[in-house]
């Protein structure tokens, strides 16, 4: 299950490709899989991060698990598998900044909230281009 929801990330390099993703929403997750599962990927995810960053403080386990039930509450509920893995990739690249040698569930949680509320406002911008011209 795991492998065939990460295999369309690939090709997300930007915010319209992740509106535009077919990957299946947290909300959809939890629905098809459960809460178990959902958290779970959530957490195999920020594993990743913490590994590839190599931090001297990185987030415990606790603070993965926290992070990963928050996820699957609303407003971040919204985001898909693309946009968890959009908003990691982000991370490791440093576009949120520098962490200063450490992860905690606020800055995790803040990366996530930033990139959806991006996302938002991409969609919502697009949806007003797409009215504007079908009233033409």
């Amino acid at each position: 299950m795991l492998k065939s929801l990460s295999s369309d990330n690939s090709e997300i390099k930007n915010i319209e490709d992740c509106a535009d993703s077919t990957s299946i929403s947290m909300l959809n997750m939890l629905t098809n899989y459960g809460e178990e599962k959902t958290i779970a990927y959530i957490s195999l995810e920020l594993i990743r991060l913490n590994d590839i960053l190599g931090l001297k403080r990185p987030m415990s386990k606790i603070q993965i698990e926290f992070v990963s039930k928050e996820c699957v509450k609303y407003p971040l509920n919204q985001l898909k598998i693309s946009d968890i893995r959009f908003s990691c990739d982000k991370i490791l690249n440093g576009t949120y900044g520098e962490l200063y040698e450490s992860l905690n569930p606020p800055k995790i949680l803040g990366f996530f909230t930033k990139h959806l509320n991006s996302r938002t406002e991409f969609s919502s911008l697009r949806n007003e281009s797409l009215s504007a011209q079908h009233k033409k």
